[in-house]
């Protein structure tokens, strides 16, 4: 039987996303990245993991459980990083509303839920908006790098939903979006 792929995150705000979506056609066009962005730009809260269908209402009781208890989370943006040679990214500061939130939806997903092991759940929390992923075979990185490090992009906004992505159709689609409803 085949197996769904799903993540889990938090999106900015539709008008944050726009000026994001501009920066990563940029640098597409710019320099010519093949890899281009599949998905919406985010904060990844758990990585992408498979699933059959028979478990999915399980994943959504788990995430709407979740929620019910999560409050609203607040995400302060300040300029780019990079995971040197390849990403680069929109970095949220590591506030401890971010950091804690990550922590309790994975330890319900894993205690509920049977997604065996997986090196990249495995890694501590890194959150990041990725704008640009570059080639392996081009060293397009030492170009891209030097334009947007000591670019200012500063945002301050508050995420009330819980995103669950799912693949397909070589994009990942907005599936069920949860209420943070903890204190609301």
């Amino acid at each position: 039987m085949r197996r769904d792929r799903y993540f889990i995150a938090l999106l900015p705000p539709q008008e944050l996303q726009a000026q994001m979506q501009e920066i990563q056609q940029h640098l597409a066009t710019t320099y010519n990245l093949k890899r281009k962005a599949n998905s919406p730009p985010h904060i990844t809260l758990y990585p992408p993991f498979e699933l059959y269908p028979e478990d999915v209402p399980l994943l959504g009781e788990t995430l709407k459980e979740f929620a019910q208890y999560q409050g609203a989370i607040p995400i302060q943006l300040a300029g780019f990083g990079a995971f040197k040679p390849r990403v680069v990214f929109i970095e949220p500061l590591k506030t401890p509303e971010l950091m804690q939130a990550q922590a309790s939806l994975k330890q319900q997903i894993e205690s509920n839920l049977d997604l065996g092991k997986d090196k990249a759940r495995d890694r501590s929390f890194n959150p990041h908006i990725t704008i640009a992923f570059c080639d392996r075979r081009k060293p397009n990185f030492k170009y891209i790098w030097p334009e947007v490090k000591d670019r200012e992009f500063n945002a301050t906004f508050t995420v009330n939903r819980l995103t669950l992505l799912i693949y397909k159709n070589r994009y990942w689609h907005l599936d069920r979006e949860f209420n943070l409803n903890y204190g609301n």
